[in-house]
């Protein structure tokens, strides 16, 4: 795939180093390859949530509560195929996860067309980036290391996709 016009992403704050970060992963051309072909499907990934089932049920609901809020379903892979669907789909004027996620098939003809080249917004990408325990570290607007940044993402971005993968091969056996 080409970039066909070019795309920045708005600025959230002091999250300059972030965004440099996704910058390089949307322009790395095998990654581009990989997720726009290939990739991780975040509708596939929201439909196997990667929860145990041998655990029994909580019934207590405030103890079923404060586990939600320890440990949030996110899945870095998912927001990270969001991302460069937002990404490209800009670059060419479709707007491709609007189109994906719509229930309604007689709105999507208002909803597919963008202008084309309007920066994208990292805010649900750093989001879920906050919520990952892993990265725990670097959530907030604060100034943090690129490199650090890169490194945790990728890492986490990997556990991500092992965990959906293994979710998917068991549920087809």
């Amino acid at each position: 795939f080409k970039i066909c016009k070019p795309v920045g992403i708005y600025n959230l704050g002091d999250t300059c180093f972030q965004s440099a970060v996704f910058q390089c992963l949307l322009n790395c051309g095998p990654l581009q390859s990989f997720f726009l072909h290939v990739g991780h499907d975040h509708v596939a990934c929201r439909l196997y949530p990667n929860k145990k089932s041998t655990q029994p049920p909580v019934h207590n609901s405030t103890l079923a509560q404060k586990e939600k809020q320890a440990s949030p379903l996110v899945c870095l892979a998912s927001e990270l195929d969001k991302m460069f669907l937002d990404y490209y789909s800009s670059s060419i004027g479709f707007n491709v996860n609007a189109t994906l996620s719509e229930s309604n098939l007689e709105d999507t003809d208002r909803s597919f067309f963008k202008t084309r080249g309007d920066p994208i917004s990292a805010a649900e990408v750093l989001a879920a980036t906050w919520k990952c325990k892993d990265l725990a570290h670097l959530a907030g607007y604060g100034q943090n290391d690129a490199h650090e940044f890169l490194h945790g993402f990728l890492d986490v971005v990997q556990k991500h996709m092992r965990k959906f993968r293994a979710t998917v091969s068991t549920l087809l056996k």
